[in-house]
């Protein structure tokens, strides 16, 4: 069943047997809006990305800056950032074997040394059916 009155509950996502993630939904205005908020480094990113691919000559600009656009959108840097807005809380981080706070220092500390994690709480953050419920079920009834 669809409930957009659980679209703002944070849910807990395992990531394995002894670790795992206090998750917020992002919506598309979030990302929209963290874009904008870096509004000069993201255009500047998305310029330089431009200028790093080799455009055809017979490639429109226009496809050139989309191009760019999608490397930036899915750049890592990006993705660390909607990952630490996303992680609300984890269970199973430590640090020299004591539990580690989940602050955005430490969230950006982890997500820029393990890859997989980042893309574990990106992914699950955009992941409709934590948080609307299951839209194969809706589809059933």
């Amino acid at each position: 069943m669809l409930d957009l009155g659980r679209i703002d509950e944070a849910v807990w996502v395992e990531y394995s047997d002894d670790e795992s993630y206090l998750i917020e939904f992002i919506t598309d205005d979030m990302i929209r809006q963290e874009i904008g908020r870096d509004t000069d480094n993201f255009s500047r990113y998305v310029t330089e990305k431009m200028k790093e691919s080799k455009p055809e000559a017979n490639k429109p600009e226009s496809d050139t800056f989309i191009s760019g656009l999608i490397t930036a959108l899915f750049s890592t840097d990006f993705q660390i950032k909607i990952a630490v807005k996303a992680c609300k809380d984890w269970k199973g981080i430590r640090s020299n074997g004591e539990p580690l706070d989940c602050t955005d220092e430490n969230k950006k500390l982890l997500f820029e040394n393990f890859a997989n994690r980042m893309f574990f709480v990106f992914r699950e953050s955009r992941n409709e059916k934590h948080f609307i419920g299951d839209m194969e079920e809706d589809r059933k009834n």
